[in-house]
């Protein structure tokens, strides 16, 4: 009777941590889907903000770096007067462990300019890798391909 007992509560603690690493795997998997949309939509008339919105995602070596990357960036938005619009259209998890994850999207974003007539789409693969804080996933790297 206790091997049986012993048997259901081993049976039990498999099925829940299986049920937990999944739900991290998905967690993870659509925290990056979020992060590349914010990453990739934007209007040069709120630029700071949209920059702002994706960077709070970042651990604060990410945002640092991010820093930059934005600062070379938002003159020629601006300039352009630039929108887009990203779309995932495609994400899978590269990696996984209990506290990182390194996920790779296709994303198409939707540009339009006032130099351009009508809009043009650039199609994107991105590696978003991540990391696992108090504060959920946050972004320690971006590459796009």
């Amino acid at each position: 009777m206790l091997l049986a007992v012993a048997a259901v509560a081993a049976a039990g603690s498999l099925f829940l941590t299986r049920h937990r690493a999944a739900q991290d795997r998905e967690d993870a998997l659509a925290a990056a889907r979020q992060y590349a949309v914010d990453l990739t939509t934007y209007d040069y008339s709120s630029v700071d903000a949209d920059f702002q919105r994706f960077a709070r995602h970042g651990t604060k070596a990410f945002r640092a770096s991010y820093a930059t990357t934005i600062a070379a960036a938002k003159p020629g938005i601006v300039k352009a007067q630039s929108r887009s619009l990203g779309t995932v259209v495609g994400a899978g998890l590269e990696s996984y462990s209990n506290d990182r994850a390194s996920v790779l999207l296709a994303v198409d974003q939707e540009i339009r300019s006032a130099r351009q007539p009508g809009p043009t789409v650039d199609r994107s693969r991105i590696r978003i890798t991540l990391v696992r804080s108090g504060e959920g996933w946050l972004v320690t790297a971006v590459k796009v391909f």
